[in-house]
């Protein structure tokens, strides 16, 4: 009896409990029949609709929002109807009725089933979502201008390293354009000199030359000043050698251009090498572009100056290596590289390699890459030189190319 009294006072107690638990608590929630009806609701229902305890109970609950019939996507009429719990966003159709409600709500239902299981009725709570909502909504914003502006800091990294690029390749034009500026000032110096100075030299020389041939041939020369006479006339050559290739070097190149294959110009000129490479056992390597090579050059000066390239990379590499020449052909330009795997030159030296009477060689005149950057020159092209001491050295020509096309057009 005594556990009787207990169980029957426990079940007023939870439900007492439960029922002031849900009455205030923050959310809508009610309870409905089968029918729709009201059976309760807690003090937040009572707020949004503006009814009474005993104008709800027992009243249709879309009666109560102020409508004449089950709204769409009713959650509690999907259960009702499925047995399943349901949920769904709902938007107040009528603020007169719900003067506390703004925005849009989500409403969520769950069956109560009878002991054998059967929906006997239904649960519903249902709270604002429109903050959330709006949150949402500002941080996808938020989100969106953040996307915005780290796009636009990613195209200013890229402009930036654009400007950075475009700014350093004019610096080495620039660089590049006043070395050549000043390369050809000292040739043209050169060439005033050479050409100010050459007859005046050559014409003692020729009559020094000439008298001793004649003392040579007369017999007035002792057997003892024979050799004294031969060393005079290898030292007139020698000046008069020397003289010719300053002015070589120093003069424009009078070009006799002509269309011809650049790599059958390269292979002659590798042909004049091949003793000497195949003594101090250098690999060659050619690595020739499919594309068509006739150019309209002048063919005797190139072969001079790709000779005279190849040479001294083949100097360079006196206990072996690689010589590797390749070339490069595009719509524009012709490139040609010479590039050894010897010495190398000295940083310092490089900006001096074009120079007349420069040379890395004991036993060089320091005329030979002069001239060869004057023919270039000449046939409207550019010559320069990558090096790094002791890992080897590049020679880039570059020639353009429009010259031929207009050639095979005609």
């Amino acid at each position: 009896m005594a556990d009787k009294t207990k169980a029957e006072l426990q079940k007023p107690i939870q439900d007492a409990i439960a029922e002031t638990i849900l009455d205030d608590a923050p959310v809508i929630i009610a309870f409905h029949d089968r029918e729709h009806n009201i059976i309760w609701a807690n003090k937040a229902y009572r707020k949004a609709t503006g009814l009474s305890v005993q104008d709800l109970e027992g009243k249709k609950c879309y009666i109560a929002w102020g409508l004449n019939r089950v709204c769409n996507d009713c959650p509690v009429a999907k259960v009702i109807e499925t047995g399943e719990p349901h949920e769904a966003e709902l938007t107040p159709q009528n603020q007169e009725h719900w003067p506390d409600a703004q925005g849009s709500w989500l409403s969520k239902a769950a069956p109560i089933r009878d002991g054998e299981g059967a929906v006997v009725g239904v649960i519903e709570a249902a709270f604002e979502i429109t903050g959330h909502k709006q949150m949402e909504s500002q941080r996808n914003d938020a989100f969106r201008t953040l996307r915005k502006s780290e796009q636009k800091l990613k195209e200013l990294v890229a402009k930036t390293t654009r400007s950075q690029e475009e700014l350093k390749a004019s610096y080495i034009e620039l660089r590049m354009s006043k070395d050549d500026l000043v390369r050809s000032e000292k040739l043209a110096y050169t060439g005033r000199i050479a050409a100010s100075i050459a007859h005046e030299i050559r014409n003692p020389l020729t009559n020094v030359s000439m008298s001793v041939r004649q003392l040579r041939k007369g017999g007035r020369i002792k057997p003892e000043g024979l050799r004294h006479s031969e060393i005079i006339e290898r030292n007139v050559e020698r000046i008069n050698f020397l003289i010719t290739e300053l002015l070589n070097c120093a003069r424009p190149a009078k070009l006799n251009p002509a269309p011809c294959d650049i790599h059958r110009v390269i292979k002659d000129a590798l042909i004049s090498n091949k003793n000497k490479i195949r003594a101090q056992r250098i690999k060659t390597v050619k690595l020739f572009s499919a594309k068509a090579s006739i150019l309209k050059i002048d063919k005797e000066h190139m072969g001079r100056v790709l000779l005279n390239l190849i040479t001294n990379a083949v100097d360079a590499m006196p206990g072996g290596g690689n010589l590797t020449i390749s070339t490069e052909i595009n719509r524009d330009r012709v490139l040609i590289k010479v590039q050894d795997s010897g010495v190398g030159i000295p940083e310092k030296d490089v900006i001096k390699i074009f120079d007349p009477f420069f040379s890395t060689k004991s036993q060089g005149v320091g005329l030979g890459l002069t001239t060869c950057y004057g023919i270039v020159v000449s046939h409207g092209g550019t010559i320069e030189v990558k090096s790094k001491w002791r890992e080897g050295t590049t020679f880039i020509i570059s020639l353009p190319v429009e010259h031929t096309h207009r050639d095979r057009a005609r």
